[in-house]
């Protein structure tokens, strides 16, 4: 569960990091591409919560958003890794 929980801190905050540095190299650019659509599902959720008005979008609410969809992913996939290993064998 701690490593659920560290994946989900990474791919919460690390993204709003990126989208802070400037964007002078191509590299740093394509790296802000992704950082902003690992922000895609909270904001979904921040949508749905907002009632569709895209200028009342919380960005706390699509932070845990985030953080509740990037630990139940991060979750499963590790449940599955460890039923697969143990299968293995």
């Amino acid at each position: 569960m701690a490593y659920a929980a560290s994946v989900a801190c990474l791919l919460t905050f690390v993204p709003i990091l990126i989208l802070k540095l400037d964007s002078e190299p191509a590299f740093v650019n394509s790296l802000k591409y992704v950082a902003a659509n690992l922000g895609v599902p909270g904001a979904f959720v921040a949508l749905f919560v907002a009632s569709g008005r895209i200028d009342d979008i919380d960005l706390w609410v699509t932070g845990i958003a985030n953080m509740a969809f990037y630990f139940t992913l991060a979750w499963l996939v590790l449940k599955a890794s460890s039923r697969f290993k143990r299968h293995e064998t």
